[in-house]
């Protein structure tokens, strides 16, 4: 029988180097296992080489692809992955935009809080499992009894 593996990993795409080392600093002793991405075009060699991801934070304004088109991507590739969204900015049509199109499920404004950061990320990826291995269970199940 196999077993559920927890998935712990994040991922956080912003195009300001210093806020990834800040990220990375922040959450180095978090039950996560971290991965930054600088270049938001290079999202799908990301999800490719390393997804599937518990969770991924995106920056909105960066050069490239805008965190909605990066979190659209996370979610064509795994729609199980939580999406949040980073920014600096509050314009209400980019938000809107984010949550039809890459289905976010949370809102972080820059500057962020530590603590309310590695709460709302641990929590998110507690959900994330929760859900995954739901699916798995129900799979299991209705392989044993033949559904």
């Amino acid at each position: 029988m196999n077993h559920f593996v927890h998935n712990r990993k994040i991922l956080y795409v912003d195009d300001e180097a210093n806020l990834l080392s800040s990220f990375r600093a922040l959450m180095r002793k978090e039950e996560v296992e971290t991965y930054l991405l600088q270049d938001s075009t290079k999202i799908d060699e990301m999800l490719q080489k390393n997804g599937p991801f518990a969770v991924v934070l995106s920056d909105q304004r960066m050069p490239g692809l805008t965190g909605s088109e990066v979190l659209q991507k996370v979610a064509q590739e795994n729609s199980d992955t939580l999406r949040v969204l980073v920014t600096g900015y509050s314009d209400f049509t980019e938000m809107i935009q984010a949550i039809n199109n890459g289905g976010i499920s949370h809102y972080i404004s820059k500057p962020w809080k530590d603590d309310e950061l590695k709460r709302v990320i641990n929590n998110l990826v507690e959900r994330y499992n929760l859900a995954v291995e739901n699916k798995y269970l129900v799979s299991e199940l209705k392989s044993k009894t033949g559904s």
